[in-house]
């Protein structure tokens, strides 16, 4: 018999490293779904989009379709690079759950 718990664990989110480098805008999708079903043929999978506004410095993240995803544990580090060598520069970092609602980390120093 297992042992009956009063939380999430914490390894039922999701940690994701979202690494920016300055200069351009940007946007993705991540998608996800269980990876070892057909379920998503019934609308059980997340499509989430990441745009990155370089003008302003900010992250955007929001559910574009299917279900509210596991919370993300997101780790944003922006860098910037310095030559054609590929050398980079630490700006900063942030951390943020993304539980589902629109979210907007601004990284703007």
């Amino acid at each position: 018999m297992t042992e009956e718990k009063e939380c999430i664990e914490a390894s039922a989110q999701m940690k994701l490293t979202v690494l920016i480098y300055t200069g351009h805008d940007a946007s993705f999708v991540l998608y996800d779904d269980d990876g070892e079903t057909y379920d998503y043929k019934q609308g059980k999978f997340t499509k989430v989009k990441f745009a990155w506004d370089d003008a302003q410095g900010e992250l955007t993240i929001e559910l574009i379709d299917g279900l509210p995803p596991q919370h993300f544990l997101l780790d944003v580090s922006i860098q910037t690079i310095e030559s054609k060598e590929i050398s980079t520069s630490f700006i900063g970092k942030s951390t943020a759950l993304f539980t589902g609602e629109k979210l907007l980390i601004n990284m703007k120093l």
